[in-house]
């Protein structure tokens, strides 16, 4: 293998090697140096494939390494002063051999004669099986791409930048100070300001766009033309560039809400942008009813928002309530960055938790547990009526009244899995209170309840514990009501 390129030097005053090479043939003579380069972001590197996969408008900035050179191995060595690389004429690394050739030019305009020196390596490949001769400092996640790519990719030239180093504290120092300096010095081009050329009409039509893009970059451009925060007043917060007081980046926000729900299957290219804009008027009207989400000037609690819109069709509108009073419950909008991502897959973890319920009651006939069960699931509904978000079912209240083995393993199985147990110890039935003294031993959230009219004394060791007392069937739908809601607050769910 053989990289080529001009000497010459950097700002700083460092030599180094300037010259272009295929993109294949520098990623497997380079490598991260692991003292300072990061871990790669597998998301940008799956962009930079379909970048160089489609090569339309296809450039890259160079890439930057460094050579460590070994004056006991390579045939070069670096001057005392940095100005040169001298030839040696002989080296102990027969895998790496450097030649350096020169130029005289002499322009029409300068009568001082221009030196240009070409400085020539020459890799063994099979040294690249076992080691990488050269480290990178800027362009990792381009060429780890190009690590994945097929050899059908070899024409295409990247241009590198070769630091030549020393051995020593000094220079190892310095490797690690031009990365930081990449990295950190120069004022990145924000998302806005990049996507003002890319959405300009006069730049790519719809087609283009689509194409070197996605369809989402199409659909954003028309959201950006449709918004009106005359009419989304609450929202516009979010659709503020964080750390200014009104500078807007809404392709920024445009770009990364329809991408997020592109990339979930939310929405398609058919799409409507007044559907978008009708999700957003709900939001809109959300964040109006509590000020400190119109304060937020966080775009990822936005998505999130937008992200329920979308997923609960007809129902939206409750679970958004509820999603909101997640979000205040927990200060969540009080964090001064929401990574709309990681929100989602949490709150959605909270709303496949199971809340089950276990009723236990003395058993009168069929005909009375079947009602029970009746009362208990209607109590249940109407809490979901309200609580869409919620998963809350509960065990069949059984039928079975004498004991054995299989139906004492079920029971004791089904109270050991339930989230919220319910007791009625009316009349004072041994086996209800079997069940009884079993969920007090496994904690869990016990709501007692006694029939109004029933005269039986309670047993002492139960008798300071709270119970509520119902009248009739209808009484008891409306008590399991209130204290179910009760307790799955208490459980630290947040209820509408």
């Amino acid at each position: 293998m053989v990289l080529r390129g001009i000497l010459d030097r950097t700002l700083g005053g460092s030599i180094c090697i300037r010259g272009n090479a295929s993109i294949t043939d520098v990623a497997k003579a380079s490598e991260p140096n692991k003292n300072y380069q990061r871990s790669i972001i597998k998301e940008h590197k799956k962009d930079i494939v379909n970048y160089l996969e489609k090569r339309e408008y296809l450039f890259f900035p160079e890439v930057v390494l460094s050579y460590t050179i070994s004056e006991d191995l390579d045939n070069v060595q670096l001057s005392k002063s940095y100005s040169s690389i001298i030839e040696t004429g002989s080296a102990k690394n027969k895998d790496i051999k450097f030649s350096v050739s020169q130029k005289t030019f002499t322009g029409k305009e300068s009568r001082t004669p221009q030196i240009i020196y070409t400085v020539t390596i020459d890799i063994d490949v099979e040294l690249l099986q076992k080691q990488k001769p050269l480290k990178r400092i800027d362009g990792n996640h381009r060429l780890t791409a190009a690590e994945e790519m097929s050899s059908s990719y070899e024409d295409i030239q990247i241009p590198f930048c070769i630091i030549l180093l020393k051995q020593d504290a000094d220079d190892e120092k310095f490797e690690s100070v031009i990365f930081h300096n990449i990295n950190s010095k120069g004022r990145h081009l924000t998302s806005e300001e990049n996507l003002k050329a890319i959405l300009n009409k006069d730049h790519f039509d719809d087609a283009e766009l689509e194409r070197n893009f996605s369809w989402s970059y199409v659909k954003a451009r028309q959201l950006v033309e449709a918004i009106d925060f005359t009419y989304l007043p609450s929202i516009k917060n979010a659709f503020v560039l964080p750390g200014t007081s009104n500078q807007l980046h809404k392709r920024t926000v445009a770009i990364a809400l329809l991408e997020f729900l592109r990339e979930r299957s939310l929405i398609r290219k058919t799409v409507s942008i007044d559907n978008v804009l009708q999700k957003l008027n709900i939001i809109n009207a959300i964040y109006n009813e509590e000020p400190e989400l119109a304060l937020s000037h966080d775009e990822g609690l936005l998505i999130a928002f937008t992200y329920y819109a979308f997923k609960q069709g007809e129902e939206s509108n409750r679970h958004l309530s509820a999603f909101k009073n997640w979000i205040i419950h927990n200060n969540i909008h009080e964090l001064k960055y929401i990574d709309c991502d990681s929100i989602v897959k949490i709150y959605d973890k909270v709303l496949e938790q199971k809340l089950r319920i276990f009723m236990a009651m003395p058993y009168y006939d069929d005909k009375e547990v079947d009602r029970y069960n009746e009362i208990l699931q209607k109590a249940i509904n109407t809490i979901i009526a309200k609580n869409p978000h919620l998963n809350l079912t509960k065990y069949p209240i059984m039928r079975e009244e004498g004991p054995s083995i299989d139906i004492i393993t079920n029971l004791l199985n089904n109270i050991r899995n339930c989230e919220i147990f319910i007791v009625d110890i009316s009349e004072n039935n041994p086996n209800v209170f079997f069940e009884y003294g079993s969920a007090h031993g496994l904690n869990k959230p016990i709501i007692v309840v006694k029939k109004a009219d029933d005269k039986t004394k309670v047993p002492l060791d139960v008798d300071k514990n709270l119970r509520m007392k119902y009248e009739g069937h209808y009484g008891l739908e409306e008590l399991l009501v209130e204290r179910i809601s009760q307790t799955v607050k208490h459980l630290g769910f947040v209820l509408n």
